[in-house]
């Protein structure tokens, strides 16, 4: 807070003397023309030596002499403006304070962009996040990756913040990823490196909800967010997870798009083009009749695979598409509670049958939490969504 008040302090400063330069050479440009200096005046003669004795009073006599002389002026009386000045003057403007006010809107306009990071937090290195995630690894002495009891693999996630949402020169973005917000991770947590498995599925709930079967490693879907939620429950309440102090849960939307933007601002987690997305997803291109096998393609930056397309994954969040004009700055967790009349939870990342304007980082989606219903906005069944999960220690929380 106490920066980005400092921030703003900086750009009215700026503005402010944007303002003083302009006026400088205004008054420069506009500036009269001098003119000639009158020689001072003689000193007065004294009264006495001046004035003749008083007349007797009369009274003033009606006779042209008497009349004043058409030079005459009348000294010290104000001139008046005359109606047509008065029209003119109007709804003029101060130039000054049209000049302040246009340099400290101008401050006001860049301040959420030109904010810098926090610096009570580990500022990541954009150009290295591997090289983050090991730092972060070594201050907490935490592996960088790990495995659970069950064999699924997790990385670790630094703390910091990132600009959240679709920028407004994002044309294939739709109001609801609108504001771009800037949002603070407190904590540093675990993502899951792929999305849960259907064997590892099977290993927790016993059964296996997924269309496409046949190969372990495909991910899990036609998972509701209620059992996406139990997954996470029956997997923290396992004795050796419990033993080993490990919490599971889903991603929150905002982690959810931190992880997947890895440090970046870009459409993508690669980039803004969609020419290299072949390389990085399964989506309608490459793939129409089902899930792929996971981490089949390149990870981002953090080392996660598929977080653009494959099967769509639940978030913990309601559904609100207001919601990022009054989100939280730090560690949002979405509105308290279901909006009409879309009582519906956040997904994110796309299904192997999207186009890639579905698959970019901001791009968010809604489905009812139930088995029933589809997705509001484009009509996806349940059979499409997935999830990743979240792990949480005691370690990563202090």
């Amino acid at each position: 807070m106490l920066v980005g008040l400092v921030t703003l302090a900086v750009l009215v400063a700026i503005g402010f003397a944007v303002y003083r330069a302009l006026d400088t050479a205004r008054q420069h440009i506009t500036k009269p023309t001098p003119a000639p200096r009158k020689p001072p005046p003689e000193a007065p003669t004294p009264k006495a030596a001046i004035e003749p004795p008083p007349a007797p009073v009369s009274a003033p006599s009606a006779s042209p002499d008497n009349a004043p002389a058409p030079n005459m002026t009348v000294q010290n009386q104000p001139s008046r403006p005359n109606a047509d000045d008065r029209a003119s003057n109007k709804f003029s403007i101060p130039p000054k304070l049209a000049i302040f006010a246009v340099g400290t809107l101008f401050g006001l306009f860049l301040f959420p962009l030109l904010q810098p990071l926090s610096p009570s937090l580990p500022m990541f290195n954009r150009t290295s996040p591997r090289q983050d995630q090991k730092d972060t690894a070594e201050r907490l002495s935490v592996p960088v990756e790990l495995e659970n009891s069950i064999g699924m693999r997790f990385a670790v996630i630094p703390a910091g913040e990132f600009i959240m949402g679709a920028s407004r020169w994002d044309n294939q973005a739709i109001d609801h990823e609108r504001p771009a917000h800037r949002v603070r991770i407190s904590k540093p947590f675990y993502m899951g490196v792929y999305e849960v498995t259907q064997e590892e599925y099977q290993k927790v709930m016993g059964d296996n909800p997924s269309e496409f079967q046949g190969n372990p490693r495909l991910p899990v879907h036609g998972v509701s967010w209620h059992e996406a939620v139990r997954f996470c429950e029956r997997l923290t309440a396992l004795p050796s997870e419990r033993s080993a102090g490990r919490r599971y849960r889903l991603p929150t939307e905002a982690e959810w798009e931190y992880a997947c933007r890895a440090g970046t601002r870009t459409a993508f987690h690669f980039g803004n083009s969609p020419d290299a997305l072949d390389d990085y997803a399964w989506y309608n291109r490459t793939r129409e009749l089902g899930p792929s096998p996971i981490g089949r393609k390149k990870p981002n930056r953090w080392g996660l695979y598929d977080m653009h397309g494959n099967v769509a994954e639940w978030c913990s969040d309601w559904y609100c598409p207001k919601y990022y004009a009054i989100s939280l700055t730090t560690d949002p967790k979405g509105p308290e509670g279901p909006e009409r009349p879309f009582r519906t939870r956040v997904h994110r990342g796309g299904i192997y049958r999207f186009g890639c304007g579905l698959l970019r980082s901001s791009a968010r989606r809604c489905h009812s939490p139930n088995r029933t219903g589809s997705d509001l906005l484009d009509g996806i069944e349940l059979p499409g969504i997935g999830f990743r999960v979240v792990m949480t220690t005691a370690t990563l929380s202090q």
